[in-house]
């Protein structure tokens, strides 16, 4: 059963497999116990959230009960309902539309689609009014001295971040991303809440393109929390269907941090969103590749961002540090070792990334 907060239920939800993980060269396994270490360590301990392991199968009893010594009695594995990674009707991995093949797997695809569709599906089975997402490779690093969800409940929160990024890419350069969702605005009648028109030149979705508008500002959300009864409404429904209707899940890789920052910004004011920034958090996209017959570690995407506040821990510094001297896989996705500092706070350093990682607020925009 849920735990109870007053006004709120909440669950910390991750998406786990049992096999190795491509890009990292490790064990799923190995990821998932150090983000559930430092998640007891740095909050959970403390609060005793509830925490559901979701998987297709694949987990053994052995790799479950592994996890499973590091939490509470709070804590379970769940295994998923088939149809949530499976190919929908019509959906076929062989036809030319089905981008990046040999990039991004069925499975990745069946990811994105479960956090942009089906989770809201079963956080509410589940009964819980807010879920928490975590991906096995995103560490809590500093503590978080308060019940998030309970957080969430007194401030009217509809949804909570803790990092962005500017979306690129090649389709989402071409256009194709901005005409999809300027024609499902303009056909449905529905003006953005914010961010989406902020930055074209007449505030209007009419031309959204991203000449005119600049690329799409993102939500990075391998960690999130929101209110599951938001994505429940039926404006919000009949946005998320059209999308699994399209198919570009599926065949253009449009990922769910797209997906849930347009919702956001179509259908939710923008006092409702809140971007936190207490609390140290790292997710960073690694590659190993051979050199000389030598496996190498590069940074690919993601970084490490520094609670906002005057005193910094040293152990969360000496982590930002050491993130400086991996390499970039390559120089064309983004900045190396990107380092972000406070506003009129010389000296505080809020975090160090690759590739279009940010820590600024949607307030940016305006």
């Amino acid at each position: 059963m849920p735990r109870s907060y007053p006004g709120s239920a909440g669950v910390i939800v991750y998406l786990t497999q049992g096999k190795q993980h491509s890009s990292y060269g490790q064990s799923t396994m190995e990821q998932l116990r150090k983000s559930v270490g430092l998640l007891y360590q740095n909050y959970n301990t403390q609060q005793r959230d509830d925490v559901v392991f979701l998987h297709t199968g694949d987990v053994n009893a052995q790799q479950q009960a592994s996890v499973l010594s590091l939490c509470g009695e709070e804590a379970r594995f769940v295994e998923l309902a088939k149809h949530h990674f499976e190919l929908p009707p019509g959906v076929d991995p062989s036809s030319k539309e089905w981008l990046f093949p040999n990039k991004f797997s069925v499975g990745y695809r069946h990811m994105v689609r479960f956090f942009t569709v089906g989770i809201w599906e079963v956080a509410s089975g589940l009964g819980y009014q807010f879920v928490m997402r975590l991906d096995d490779d995103a560490f809590v690093l500093s503590p978080i001295r308060y019940n998030i969800f309970a957080f969430m409940a007194r401030r009217k929160l509809e949804y909570g971040f803790r990092l962005t990024s500017w979306e690129h890419g090649e389709p989402a350069q071409r256009g194709e991303f901005h005409q999809f969702v300027r024609e499902y605005a303009i056909n449905k009648g529905v003006s953005p809440h914010w961010g989406l028109a902020d930055s074209c030149p007449d505030k209007s979705l009419e031309r959204f393109t991203p000449e005119r508008c600049g690329q799409v500002y993102t939500i990075y959300n391998n960690f999130f929390v929101a209110n599951v009864s938001f994505w429940r409404r039926p404006d919000v429904q009949a946005f998320v269907k059209h999308v699994d209707a399209s198919k570009t899940i599926y065949y253009k890789r449009w990922g769910d941090a797209l997906w849930h920052s347009v919702a956001l910004q179509l259908f939710l004011p923008r006092e409702r969103v809140h971007m936190f920034d207490d609390f140290a958090y790292e997710h960073t996209s690694r590659k190993i590749y051979f050199y000389r017959g030598k496996p190498v570690v590069c940074f690919q995407w993601g970084g490490i961002a520094l609670p906002n506040v005057p005193k910094q821990d040293l152990t969360v510094i000496g982590r930002a540090r050491a993130l400086t001297a991996i390499n970039m896989c390559s120089r064309s996705r983004g900045d190396i070792n990107r380092c972000n500092w406070a506003p009129k706070a010389s000296g505080r350093l809020l975090g160090v990334f690759t590739g279009t990682v940010t820590p600024e607020a949607p307030e940016v925009l305006q």
